[in-house]
């Protein structure tokens, strides 16, 4: 039977049951987002000594949300195949009439596993080999957009990085071997690093954890004598021990680069690219899979011949993973819409770009105040009023700041002061948005205040 056009969407906003996964790894109680956010779902239960990690809004079997019509709740995918016109044209018939994103907030206490996402063709290969491991035959490329500093390994270090820890770190090259370190700061091609890596990830667990204890042994003795253990990633090693002791993963950190985001900044994760995420919240969108290659900081499956097979062995500066925040004015309009972030042309993320235009100023905007859509648009050449400040009895508690010691990852280490400006100066790179909407011909332009 369909679902009632009217009585769902005459106020423009569906709302939505989601769902909430509690990983071993998610912060506990209400320290987490998601339980907060959860919270305004009248069923939900707290527990306080729970982890509450994920929240998931969308249509994926492993956790579908579920749109609330009156005393009702109707599964999101049911709905969307009795209204496929909110999927818009191009959306429909692109993906077959299914909503090809996923939408997630985290809240991250604990490191996440080392992993990569398969491309396209490589997840169908390893879920039609591998069927009862590899569960979904999409990929799963992920944008993750910071709410509180968030910490996180993303892509290979500058060779010259590595290099270096190489040349300084005695327990990294006893754990790759003395031919594969000899032919990594010998050279600088993919070969090589693709050698080390995959000598460290295949090493015997016996063989990396008597490594990694004379290591930590080395670093809490310079610690307690008063010296910076900072250069050989100290603080990191050992906070990564207490979480999964032993583990590979405290070695692959110098491999990896170290990336704390601030609020508003954002890290894509494109196929084959190693990451962690190690801790504080965010808001993730991809691609609609749960297809994940997992090889260490993790108890569950790891799956090592393979990642380390198909990791992309380029190198580059942790900066060309972090995309800055940029506040734009945006007019509202009958037909609201959200913008987009992205420089890469997959299916799931086109079509935006990052242009260079006039100065920009951040104007706030209570969602109350967006008109329905038979409520007819506002004059577009009129500013939208700045926020009030006042407090709305109705609105969703304030995220976690991450300001505990506990949770609070460390400051960035390059010295940037631009990327710890607040959220409401003035921006200096806004973004010129394409519309997700392939109807539209022209892309969304989004002027600057006058």
């Amino acid at each position: 039977m369909a679902v009632p056009l009217d009585p769902l969407r005459s106020s423009g906003v569906v709302e939505l049951k989601c769902a909430v996964q509690c990983y071993a790894w998610g912060k506990i109680g209400l320290n987490s987002t998601v339980a907060q956010l959860s919270q305004h779902n009248p069923s939900f239960k707290l527990e306080e000594d729970k982890p509450y990690s994920e929240l998931w809004m969308g249509t994926h079997p492993n956790g579908p949300s579920k749109v609330l019509a009156g005393d009702k709740e109707i599964w999101l995918s049911d709905w969307i195949d009795t209204n496929l016109d909110v999927l818009g044209g191009s959306v429909e018939e692109t993906f077959n009439g299914k909503l090809p994103f996923l939408f997630k907030v985290l809240s991250v206490n604990k490191a996440l596993s080392i992993q990569a996402h398969p491309n396209k063709a490589h997840a169908t290969q390893l879920h039609e080999e591998r069927p009862e491991v590899y569960k979904d035959p999409n990929h799963k490329p992920e944008m993750a957009i910071a709410l509180t500093p968030f910490e996180g390994l993303c892509g290979f270090r500058p060779l010259v990085e590595i290099q270096t820890y190489v040349k300084t770190v005695p327990e990294l090259v006893a754990v790759i071997g003395q031919d594969a370190a000899t032919a990594l700061t010998s050279g600088s091609d993919s070969l090589a690093l693709k050698k080390a890596f995959t000598a460290l990830m295949t090493r015997s667990p016996d063989a990396i954890s008597q490594q990694l204890n004379k290591l930590l042994e080395r670093l809490k003795e310079k610690q307690s004598s008063g010296h910076d253990i900072s250069d050989q990633c100290g603080e990191l090693v050992l906070r990564l021990n207490s979480q999964f002791p032993g583990d590979v993963g405290c070695f692959c950190i110098y491999f990896l680069n170290h990336i704390v985001l601030q609020p508003g900044e954002a890290m894509f994760l494109g196929p084959n690219l190693p990451h962690a995420y190690l801790a504080g919240d965010c808001m993730e969108c991809m691609a609609c899979s749960d297809n994940v290659v997992r090889a260490g900081l993790t108890p569950k499956f790891k799956d090592v011949d393979t990642l380390c097979e198909m990791l992309d062995y380029k190198c580059g500066a942790k900066e060309e993973n972090i995309f800055p925040c940029s506040m734009t004015q945006v007019t509202l309009m009958s037909q609201f819409m959200i913008p987009l972030y992205q420089t890469l042309l997959l299916p799931e993320f086109r079509e935006t770009e990052r242009s260079g235009s006039p100065e920009m100023e951040f104007v706030p905007v209570d969602p109350n105040e967006i008109p329905a859509p038979d409520d007819g648009a506002p004059d577009p050449n009129e500013t939208p009023a700045l926020d009030d400040g006042a407090t709305n009895p109705n609105e969703t508690p304030a995220l976690d700041d991450g300001a505990t010691d506990r949770n609070k990852p460390p400051a960035p280490d390059d010295g940037a002061t631009d990327r710890n400006k607040p959220l409401h100066q003035t921006m200096e790179q806004p973004i010129q948005i394409n519309s997700l909407h392939q109807t539209m011909e022209q892309p969304i332009q989004i002027n600057p205040l006058h």
